[in-house]
């Protein structure tokens, strides 16, 4: 048990240094969502349920536009169609690097 405690603790001090940019950028976020949702008018609860239920972390900023207007249910679900369908066109270049061109590596 002790010996993987320790190999716990080593993969996440080599781990930690690396994800602190990505963690400095969710930080970031979420602190201007917060801050949004709250000179909205939208409370905690609100800010909370927004957190657990949407995907796309666009489409909370765009979601904050919907809940203080006049609801229009075709409005809304055209609108997180295309942001998810970016989202997802994004994502799927990204996770494929076969089609990305080959970078050859040259001696220094």
């Amino acid at each position: 048990m002790e010996k993987a405690k320790s190999g716990f603790a080593r993969a996440l001090r080599a781990a930690f240094p690396v994800t602190v940019p990505v963690l400095t950028g969710f930080l970031c976020l979420g602190v201007a969502y917060g801050i949004l949702m709250s000179t909205s008018g939208l409370g905690i609860v609100w800010t909370g349920l927004m957190s657990a239920v949407a995907f796309g972390g666009s489409m909370q900023f765009v979601a904050i536009s919907l809940l203080c207007g006049a609801f229009d249910p075709l409005q809304a679900l055209l609108l997180s169609l295309m942001i998810f369908a970016t989202f997802n066109d994004v994502t799927r270049i990204i996770n494929t690097p076969d089609e990305a061109p080959a970078v050859e590596k040259t001696a220094p």
